[in-house]
């Protein structure tokens, strides 16, 4: 996929995407430059990625049925989405996480959980929530 000056993407780095704009670069070989948060990019942080760790921004879904414990999520931790598995609902939009590889536990709010999407040969395909981590 081709890229724009200015877009906004997300790499791919240490197990996690992590958003970024597009600086320059074209096909093979982009720069990019990392949102310090949403929104608020350093210019001094960046970086020369293959376009293979690199996807468009996923589209917010929102799951029907909420979250459960045992449902595997992206959690915004960091400054990145990484993988991880509910552990429980508190209510009121709250929950325990874990990431996945990770004995760190935390709580989030649902605003920072968001349904888990590959992106292949253009299309976003969602990634079932109770997909099985073995």
């Amino acid at each position: 996929m081709k890229y724009k000056k200015g877009s906004i993407v997300e790499v791919f780095c240490y197990q996690s995407w992590r958003c970024a704009r597009i600086v320059s670069g074209k096909w093979h070989n982009y720069t990019v430059s990392y949102d310090v948060y949403p929104g608020f990019t350093n210019k001094d942080d960046v970086e020369r990625i293959s376009v293979k760790s690199i996807r468009p921004c996923p589209p917010q879904l929102e799951i029907s049925e909420g979250w459960v414990p045992g449902d595997v999520a992206e959690v915004f931790h960091n400054l990145s989405w990484k993988m991880a598995i509910i552990l429980k609902d508190f209510g009121l939009d709250q929950f325990l996480v874990r990431l996945v590889g990770s004995l760190r536990e935390f709580e989030v709010s649902k605003s920072e959980l968001r349904v888990r999407q590959s992106y292949q040969n253009g299309e976003w395909i969602v990634i079932s929530k109770e997909q099985d981590l073995a």
